[in-house]
């Protein structure tokens, strides 16, 4: 194998570990969603029929044992068992390849260089997200009962908390809404 093959196949080992940490991201990412969303669905039915059976049920339990709906389960269960099947044929690989794992890594020499961030949000700088931000804009301003949780995702850098500060300056969202962090 060349020099050249060896780096292409390197490469492509780490783009597949990388593809599956943003899948370990995803799950966690939809647990706490899932999570939340609990939440605030047994708050809505606690408030609106505090007697009820399932009510008291709830107040009884730690929320660590009710938060999720068996349907969530099995899909969190698959999705699990599909990120054990990757990472146990990344670690395959990776012993096929002879790689070392260094466990003795000095962090004392590693640089730290911390971004600045502010609130403030120049919009003149801000390219190309105006459908994205009329998009968030319908869905945290319409009618829809059932949405309580409006997410950004995506990767890194990408401009998701730029676009939040960008909405939560909106004067039709501070109009709409009572209550403001």
């Amino acid at each position: 194998m060349t020099e050249a093959d060896k780096k292409r196949v390197v490469q492509l080992w780490l783009n597949n570990f990388h593809d599956l940490a943003y899948d370990i991201d995803d799950v966690l990412d939809d647990l706490v969603t899932e999570a939340i969303q609990f939440k605030l669905d047994r708050e809505y039915d606690s408030n609106t029929n505090p007697n009820s059976s399932s009510s008291k049920v709830f107040k009884f339990f730690p929320t660590c044992f009710t938060n999720f709906s068996p349907s969530y389960g099995s899909r969190l269960s698959s999705k699990l068992d599909e990120i054990t099947t990757k990472l146990n044929d990344l670690v395959e690989v990776k012993k096929c390849l002879g790689f070392v794992v260094n466990v003795n890594v000095d962090s004392s020499n590693r640089i730290e260089i911390r971004l600045e961030q502010t609130s403030l949000v120049d919009e003149s700088k801000i390219i190309g997200r105006d459908g994205d931000k009329e998009a968030l804009l319908g869905k945290l301003l319409g009618n829809d009962e059932k949405m309580r949780i409006v997410s950004i995702v995506g990767m890194g850098g990408i401009g998701k908390f730029t676009l939040a500060k960008i909405l939560y300056k909106e004067e039709k969202v501070k109009d709409h809404f009572d209550l403001r962090a």
